[in-house]
């Protein structure tokens, strides 16, 4: 069972992050989302042996599961590989790694993703991993923590 694997792998916690994909392309957080899912609203027919399954394998059936969004291996991937754009971007503009929100590279809109990670600091505060915004800071890119950034101004004062 790859719910007992993943388990397994992480403590005994069965609690698959929702976007966690096997190596086949099977989306396993997925599956159990809506397996939980089905149990919590077909509580009369959803057979008790599945529930008793997902239990034993560790899976929190009641209540939210909060999972940090940088715990995902699937998010680390994903970061290296923009980040790599990025630093490609920075060479190329002689250390200036600041990517237009507008630039595409290979269909990925780089600039947005730039952007949505700067939000992601301002929103997340202390949990966005300072590692991350190491690595952005050595590619030139910059890193303003200031949750006043990117709000607007009266300059008329």
């Amino acid at each position: 069972n790859a719910v007992m694997d993943y388990a397994a792998e992480h403590d005994g916690n069965g609690n698959v992050p929702y976007r966690y994909e096997l190596g086949n392309g099977f989306f396993l957080g997925h599956w159990l989302y809506f397996q939980k899912r089905a149990a919590r609203i077909y509580k009369e027919t959803y057979p008790p042996e599945r529930i008793s399954l997902l239990i034993e394998a560790g899976v929190q059936m009641e209540g939210k599961v909060k999972f940090s969004r940088y715990d995902s291996p699937w998010n680390e991937e994903l970061f290296e590989e923009r980040l790599s754009f990025v630093r490609a971007y920075s060479k190329a503009h002689g250390g200036d790694g600041n990517v237009p929100q507008t630039f595409v590279v290979n269909g990925i809109k780089l600039g947005i993703w730039l952007k949505s990670q700067k939000r992601l600091m301002k929103v997340d505060g202390d949990e966005y991993p300072q590692s991350r915004i190491d690595a952005l800071k050595d590619c030139g890119v910059t890193v303003d923590k200031d949750p006043r950034i990117g709000r607007k101004v009266n300059m008329s004062r």
